[in-house]
C-alpha cells in the first residue's frame, strides 16, 4: 500500500512521528503515540511475523533498562531496601522509555520498514540530505550483509570440524581466532567492493535523479502524519 507513495513523503512522515515520540516527556502522549503507531504498523507493514520478531528484539533490549533504572534513579522507595530499593521515579522513567522506544520503532516500521534501500536512499537525496550520509548508509548496509555472510561461513566451518564451545583455553583461543578472521575477511571484501566501485567510475557521489513533484496522495500522507504528531503533542499538554 505504501509503495505507491513517494519515498520523500514516507521518510518525512516517519521522521516527524519518530521525533515527536522521542521528544515527549509525558506518559499520556507516549501511550497515545504507541497506540497510534501500533495501529498504523499493523495496518501498513506487510509481514506481521517479522514485525513481531523485531518488536520482541527491541523489548529484549529494553529489559536491561528495567533491570537497572528503577534501582538507580533517586526518589520515593516503593519496594526493597538500601541499594536494592525500587523508586517510583525510576519505575515511571522506565515505563516512559519503554513506551517511547516501542512507539518510535513502530512508527519507523509503519512508514519506512518495508521500503527498499534504493528507494530510501533516493528519498533522502530528494530531501536534500548530505550525499556523504547517503553513501555511508548504502555502503554500511552492503558491508553488514557481507559481514553476516562471512560470519555464517565461519560458523559452519567450525561446526563441520566438530567445534563445541566450552569454558576452557582452547575455546577462548578458537573464539579469538574466529573474531580475527571475521574482521580480516570482512576487510578484504570491503577492498574488493572499493575496487569495484572505482572501476565503475564512482567518485563518491551518486547520480542525482530528477524527483517529480509530490502528488496529492503524498501531501495527504504528510498532512495525516502532521495531524497525528499534533495529537500526540496535545496529549502531553492536556495533563
Amino acid at each position: 500500500m505504501l509503495s505507491r507513495f513517494d519515498p520523500r513523503a514516507r521518510i518525512a512522515s516517519g521522521f516527524l512521528l519518530v521525533l515527536v515520540s522521542a521528544l515527549t516527556g509525558s506518559l499520556a502522549s507516549a501511550g497515545a503515540s504507541l497506540a497510534l503507531a501500533a495501529a498504523a504498523s499493523i495496518a501498513l507493514y506487510p509481514d506481521k511475523k517479522v514485525l513481531a520478531r523485531r518488536l520482541a528484539a527491541v523489548n529484549a533490549f529494553l529489559l536491561f533498562i528495567w533491570a537497572s533504572v528503577p534501582f538507580t534513579v533517586p526518589g520515593t522507595p516503593v519496594a526493597g531496601s538500601g541499594a536494592f530499593s525500587l523508586t517510583r521515579e525510576g519505575l515511571l522513567l522506565s515505563l516512559l522509555v519503554t513506551l517511547k522506544g516501542n512507539a518510535a520503532f513502530l512508527w519507523f516500521m509503519a512508514s519506512m520498514g518495508s521500503m527498499p534501500l534504493s528507494d530510501f536512499a533516493r528519498g533522502l537525496t530528494g530531501l536534500k540530505f548530505p550525499g556523504k550520509l547517503v553513501t555511508l548508509l548504502l555502503l554500511t548496509f552492503r558491508q553488514v550483509s557481507v559481514f553476516s555472510l562471512v560470519f555464517h561461513n565461519l560458523r559452519e566451518s567450525a561446526k563441520l570440524r566438530g567445534f563445541t564451545p566450552r569454558t576452557d583455553r582452547r575455546t577462548y583461543e578458537t573464539l579469538a581466532s574466529f573474531v580475527a578472521i571475521l574482521f580480516l575477511r570482512a576487510f578484504e571484501r570491503s577492498r574488493v567492493m572499493q575496487d569495484a566501485l572505482r572501476l565503475r567510475g564512482f567518485t563518491g557521489e551518486w547520480p542525482k535523479l530528477e524527483n517529480p513533484p509530490l502528488g496529492v496522495r503524498d501531501a495527504v500522507l504528510v498532512f495525516l502524519s502532521a495531524a497525528a504528531a499534533a495529537l500526540i503533542a496535545a496529549a502531553s499538554l492536556a495533563l
